[in-house]
């Protein structure tokens, strides 16, 4: 995301948004992942009424710098529950 639209909304607009189609289809919790150090992330998303499991993981991928040069990385999550009823 751009840092200049931080704080405008569209994260929690977007949260909106998919917790109506879940709840649309049927869903009656919805989960997420944050990444252990997105600090920000995880206070919007507490906020919006998510709550921790208790449970996270880790992911291990390969990507491509802007210098062409291929990376390997690990990102750390904890899982988030949020009711939809």
């Amino acid at each position: 995301m751009n840092p200049t639209r931080r704080g405008e909304g569209v994260g929690t607009a977007l949260c909106d948004w998919l917790e109506a189609k879940a709840r649309t289809v049927g869903f009656d919790h919805i989960y997420l992942g944050v990444g252990k150090d997105n600090d920000r992330a995880r206070g919007l998303y507490i906020r919006l009424g998510y709550r921790s499991i208790g449970e996270s993981t880790s992911c291990t991928y390969n990507y491509v710098d802007e210098d062409g040069s291929t990376k390997t990385a690990t990102e750390l999550s904890d899982y988030y529950k949020k009711p939809l009823c």
